[in-house]
């Protein structure tokens, strides 16, 4: 992939005889920027959802604790300690 990005850059940088254009030149640095900026941004979004989800679950498991209580279910001893080791993590 990178032979064929390069390939288009110096397509657009050949200059006369052979040498690299000013064009040319800056056309490969941005393409290059946007690269690196879209590699970036693809990481630190699948690492932002993962961050999410295991947040989204501690809150969910909270919630059905607080129901629990809610119902009689378990005591309030037991409640405190779930609660406890739940937000400890």
């Amino acid at each position: 992939m990178l032979q064929i990005i390069n390939n288009a850059v110096g397509f657009w940088g050949a200059g006369y005889g052979g040498g690299c254009s000013l064009t040319g030149s800056w056309l490969s640095w941005v393409l290059w920027i946007f690269i690196i900026a879209l590699i970036i941004s693809i990481v630190h979004s699948l690492f932002k959802n993962n961050r999410d989800k295991s947040e989204n679950k501690k809150d969910s498991a909270l919630e059905i604790l607080r129901q629990e209580y809610a119902k009689g279910k378990i005591s309030k001893e037991e409640y405190e300690e779930r609660k406890q080791v739940l937000e400890d993590g």
